[in-house]
């Protein structure tokens, strides 16, 4: 087995490993990684993939978790990197301090919200900060999304 390091200025770990999917060792070392990620994040953090990388996502850079089928992606600035956890699950590990759900299938950040525009047919489109991403705030989430983030 050969180790190679490479410090890098980064606030995310990324971690590299390069083998058979079917070699023993390649496996446990999987398993440690991910028995390590699970004591070492805390509640501000969520693990996510991104080019058959895992990166510990600070919850403060997400702009979005979003559901496309199976699939359950966490949206920031500059990637999308896929999360193990079902959208139900997130909302929990989030609560409700930092995020909402504004859709079936997305949960958004409170703070990355630039703002929201009301569309045809009464929907209306949350814009995120310093991106061209959007979502669709569907109107059995308007309600609580009207109380909670524009305080009416």
């Amino acid at each position: 087995m050969k180790i190679s390091i490479e410090y890098i200025d980064s606030k995310e770990i990324e971690v590299l490993i390069r083998g058979g999917a079917t070699n023993p060792e390649v496996l446990q070392i999987v398993n440690a990684l991910h028995a390590l990620n699970a004591k070492t994040t805390n509640e501000n953090q969520i693990i996510g993939t991104h080019n058959e990388a895992t990166y510990i996502l600070d919850l403060d850079t997400i702009l979005f978790f979003e559901s496309e089928g199976e699939i359950v992606s966490a949206v920031t600035s500059e990637n999308r990197y896929r999360v193990k956890q079902r959208l139900y699950e997130i909302n929990e590990l989030v609560g409700e301090t930092k995020f909402i759900q504004i859709s079936k299938w997305c949960i958004a950040n409170i703070k990355k919200i630039e703002k929201v525009e009301l569309g045809i047919n009464a929907t209306m489109t949350v814009f995120f900060k310093d991106t061209n991403y959007r979502q669709v705030l569907t109107r059995s989430y308007m309600k609580h999304f009207k109380t909670k983030v524009l305080g009416g």
